[in-house]
């Protein structure tokens, strides 16, 4: 892959091991960035991802967790930091949903997405809001279901709903803290 204009850089990309994820890694590698590659459970589409980018002359490493239990994203930026040992971009990517009539609708449900959907990316931003330096960026990736939902999404769309609040709210107080 070509140097460019992410040379020296270090990208998160959460859900790294299959789809949009993915594509993303591959990208921002191609762009210049290593890539730690996030994944819970597609460790072989993570290992895919990561080879890929090798292959392309990138550099890449994977890393588990599962970012709704905040000890595990601790532990997953404790590896960040042994290796490659900083972080420059985070790109939340993870999410799942769960598609479920009103009546249907489960604790468990209710766990998990707003765990990935919503906690997930609140832990990741926090742990690298702590590591990240001047320039640093955290991109958090919606959907068009927060603002245009439709029947069976509700859990997953009020989840994006509040990462979107979240995000704005950050995005105020990384500018404040910043600001001299």
């Amino acid at each position: 892959m070509a140097e460019g204009q992410l040379s020296g850089k270090v990208a998160l990309v959460t859900g790294a091991g299959r789809g949009i994820g993915s594509e993303i890694a591959q990208r921002l590698a191609k762009d210049g960035a290593m890539i730690v590659a996030h994944y819970a459970h597609s460790k072989d589409g993570a290992e895919r991802t990561v080879t890929r980018i090798q292959n392309g002359g990138g550099r890449a490493v994977s890393y588990a967790a599962d970012i709704s239990k905040r000890s595990e994203v601790r532990a997953l930026f404790q590896q960040i930091d042994r290796y490659p040992g900083r972080i420059d971009i985070v790109v939340n990517n993870s999410g799942v949903g769960a598609g479920r009539p009103l009546h249907a609708v489960s604790d468990h449900d209710v766990e998990l997405i707003f765990g990935v959907n919503a906690f997930g990316p609140l832990y990741i931003a926090s742990e690298a809001a702590t590591r990240m330096g001047e320039g640093g960026r955290i991109i958090n990736l919606g959907s068009t279901v927060q603002e245009f939902p439709v029947a069976g999404s509700g859990l997953y769309s009020a989840a994006k709903c509040a990462l979107k609040s979240l995000r704005s709210s950050w995005r105020r107080h990384l500018v404040d803290v910043a600001s001299p």
